[in-house]
């Protein structure tokens, strides 16, 4: 985000308050944008897994597979497009038609390497969240009075039981 008074040159729609038009183009070169490049990754990466296999290494589909993820979200940021739902496009082009063409070493090597992913950025949100916290029961002043800081402790432990 873009402050109001920041120069028309770093806004993607110039002017002290944007346009409708900007912003619906805005909108429709984020979302078809990031449709659009996960359709052709999908079309790159199917190819590139149906030679691979071939080949006969599953660690090489597997790292087609990881390079198509990480390529797909950085290449449609850089055409400012949604990275997110280009991924997510991705994601449902390689389930309905690129899992299929893994080998069964590439699927359970696929599933390890997911799954410990999965499970590293779970404990680093929870580390995150855990630090930030600390943070806020320590220096109170940053909180507002400490009937403030009391309401938020109560709330965090309400929520806590509720969930």
């Amino acid at each position: 985000l873009v402050a109001p008074d920041a120069p028309d040159e770093e806004k993607l729609c110039p002017g002290r308050s944007p346009s409708v038009g900007c912003i619906i183009g805005r909108f429709f070169q984020l979302a078809l944008g990031g449709v659009v490049v996960g359709l052709v990754a999908g079309a790159i990466m199917h190819e590139w897994i149906k030679n691979a296999r071939f080949m006969r290494g599953p660690t090489l589909e597997l790292a087609i597979v990881l390079v198509g993820v990480y390529g797909t979200f950085f290449l449609a940021e850089t055409l400012q497009c949604s990275g997110v739902l280009a991924v997510v496009v991705l994601g449902m082009s390689m389930s309905a038609r690129i899992h299929a063409l893994l080998s069964s070493e590439a699927h359970h090597a696929h599933h390890f390497v997911v799954s410990t992913i999965a499970y590293l950025c779970d404990k680093i949100i929870f580390f995150a969240a855990g630090m930030i916290s600390v943070r806020f029961i320590r220096e109170p002043a940053q909180c507002g009075s400490h009937g403030a800081l009391a309401r938020m402790f109560g709330s965090a432990c309400l929520l806590y039981l509720v969930l």
